[in-house]
């Protein structure tokens, strides 16, 4: 919540779903829901709006997959859509998109998450 109020304080937008806790909670972890879902809602709503003209979605989950398709397949010269994905141990793929036209993947490594990174201490 700190780190939210503080990127919200710098300008920020800050989308926030809450987290879901399984039954067994103590020995499982809790689950954010939902928020695959709200990207996917701001990237269709924001082309059709045109309240972007470059979007950058940065994300691992395949679920925007159809949101990301529909937009790259739809709009043909603006709004533009991009994507961003850090690479992980297992894959290094980005989501696989089928589009009429490519569709960049920015691909940060791990010299750009330490430039990113926010040292910020929240716990304090």
């Amino acid at each position: 919540m700190k780190r939210c109020a503080s990127w919200t304080a710098n300008g920020c937008t800050v989308i926030q779903r809450p987290l879901r806790y399984p039954l067994n909670y103590l020995h499982l972890l809790a689950q954010e829901k939902g928020i695959d879902v709200e990207l996917s809602i701001d990237v269709v709503a924001g082309a059709i709006d045109r309240t972007y003209d470059v979007g950058i979605v940065f994300s691992r989950d395949s679920d925007i997959r159809p949101a990301i398709e529909l937009v790259v397949n739809r709009f043909v010269q603006l709004p533009r859509l991009e994507l961003a994905s850090w690479s992980s141990p297992t894959s290094t793929r980005p989501i696989p998109v089928r589009a009429q036209r490519n569709v960049w993947c920015h691909s940060p490594d791990q010299l750009d998450n330490v430039a990113v990174a926010d040292p910020t201490d929240y716990a304090k």
